[in-house]
């Protein structure tokens, strides 16, 4: 069968041909973690700075808030994040990211994993 992907590529991946299920879970992460704490105001200004394309103006705002506040400091532990998250079931996987820590979790989902609530 002739097909118009490239060598290797069968269209059954998940990224062609969907997951198997998707939905939202409640999920506790609890990895070890680097956790940067910074303050409110330094917070935001690490977002402005992100998604304006490291604008000049924002960066020195940014430098002066860590400054003024003190830098930021990085915390070693357990992820607090508890909370519903987006999931997805690729290959009889459970998988999920962790927004706080960044950790990408997969995990066998409960039977049947599309009938039920997780």
């Amino acid at each position: 069968m002739l097909s118009n992907y490239p060598p290797g590529v069968t269209g059954n991946e998940p990224e062609i041909n969907g997951p198997e299920w998707e939905g939202t879970v409640e999920r506790a992460c609890e990895q070890g973690a680097d956790l940067n704490i910074v303050g409110q105001e330094v917070a935001s200004l690490i977002n402005a700075y992100v998604t304006s394309q490291y604008d000049e103006l924002v960066e020195k705002r940014l430098l002066r808030a860590i400054k003024y506040e003190g830098r930021p400091f990085i915390l070693s532990t357990d992820c607090p994040f508890y909370d519903t998250v987006d999931a997805v079931i690729y290959d009889g996987m459970l998988r999920w990211e962790c927004p706080l820590c960044g950790y990408e979790h997969e995990e066998d989902p409960p039977e049947p994993a599309w009938d039920e609530d997780y």
